[in-house]
């Protein structure tokens, strides 16, 4: 008995597609198992499993420095996995070696740690310059990493959601994950393009993140971010109380508000008010009290040299009784250099905008 050739190709034509569609299944399986079995080491990595996926240099793309990797470092790299998941969307498979999967992954909000890191590297470099510190003594590579530990150790960043592609290749018959700088962005959540954005703190939380460390600052730190320090004599005492009462003046009565923020391209003005105490009313005040004591017989008894401690006296007694504020208005300008947006102001301009010119109150003509 003959079988006709049409019956026969619609007989083999259901076993050749349920062949490929065999195939095609057992691949996807395959390539599930590979993505399940990686990305399960990421739940809870050790920090040789975390660093397969993270990169210690790229995490900082405005540097070169070379690190060796001490056991404090590397017990940092486990933390951008906390409360890592993931879920399996779908997988297409383009060619026998290359294929590519939809995941919805879970992983540390990477914009927040980011602008949190923007923000202490930046209040850490105006301390820095407080204390007058040397070029020598800039942050590292390994500073900037730790100060990333220590934030992902101290702060409850809550766990975001995206979705993203994770490429595959297939080599020597097995599946494997393609790792690249992308894959090591999409686990920890976008972090290193949050990292190396500029405008990750823009200019208005620049100027807040400024001013707000200004605030926060001690009466000895304060004095040498102002200059203050350089305009006293290391062994007066009088003038040190000037100093000190000046401090504790700003401290008291300092406030500050943005108004408003103006950007175009790389540049940028933050237009600030702030409340402050009325330096024209202490040194009328200071007047005042010198010229009655000028015109006394003590003033001539007294010979010059006690004349000058009086004279720093009442302007001590003048600036500590101060109750008078003004309230002023600053434009501080900015620049994107790149890496963040730098303020564009001298050593001065903070000093003489909010209080005028402190070389003046401290050293009180006769």
């Amino acid at each position: 008995m003959k079988i006709q050739k049409p019956f026969l190709c619609l007989c083999l034509c259901p076993m050749v597609l349920f062949s490929g569609c065999s195939l095609t299944g057992n691949s996807k399986t395959l390539i599930k198992q590979t993505l399940t079995r990686e990305l399960d080491s990421l739940k809870q990595p050790n920090p040789e499993e975390a660093q397969k996926y993270i990169s210690f240099t790229e995490i900082f793309s405005d540097t070169s420095e070379d690190i060796e990797l001490s056991p404090e470092l590397e017990e940092i790299f486990p933390l951008f996995f906390e409360d890592f998941d993931y879920e399996i969307a779908d997988i297409q498979i383009s060619s026998d070696t290359h294929a590519s999967a939809q995941v919805t992954l879970t992983t540390i909000d990477a914009p927040a740690l980011a602008r949190d890191f923007a923000a202490a590297k930046l209040k850490n470099n105006i301390l820095s310059a407080a204390r007058k510190e040397s070029s020598k003594a800039s942050p590292s590579l390994k500073d900037d990493f730790l100060l990333l530990g220590e934030l992902m150790k101290d702060t409850n960043y809550a766990p975001i959601s995206s979705s993203c592609t994770i490429e595959l290749q297939k080599e020597n018959d097995a599946w494997e994950l393609v790792k690249n700088q992308a894959l090591e962005n999409q686990l920890i959540g976008g972090l290193l393009a949050c990292l190396a954005d500029s405008d990750i703190l823009p200019p208005g939380d620049t100027v807040q993140v400024y001013l707000d460390t200004f605030c926060s600052m001690d009466d000895a730190l304060m004095a040498s971010f102002l200059s203050i320090d350089e305009l006293t004599e290391a062994d007066s005492t009088e003038e040190n109380s000037i100093a000190n009462a000046i401090i504790s003046q700003i401290h008291k009565v300092f406030q500050y508000e943005i108004q408003e923020v103006k950007e175009d391209g790389y540049q940028a003005e933050v237009m600030v008010s702030f409340m402050t105490f009325d330096i024209d009313t202490i040194l009328n005040s200071y007047q005042a009290e010198m010229d009655v004591y000028l015109a006394s017989a003590d003033a001539v008894i007294d010979g010059a040299e006690k004349r000058q401690q009086k004279s720093r006296a009442l302007l001590v007694e003048a600036i500590q009784n101060n109750e008078a504020l003004v309230s002023n208005t600053l434009v501080i300008p900015l620049i994107d250099n790149g890496i963040l947006w730098e303020i564009q102001m001298d050593d001065k301009s903070l000093e003489n905008a909010l209080f005028g010119d402190l070389a003046q109150t401290l050293t009180p003509e006769m």
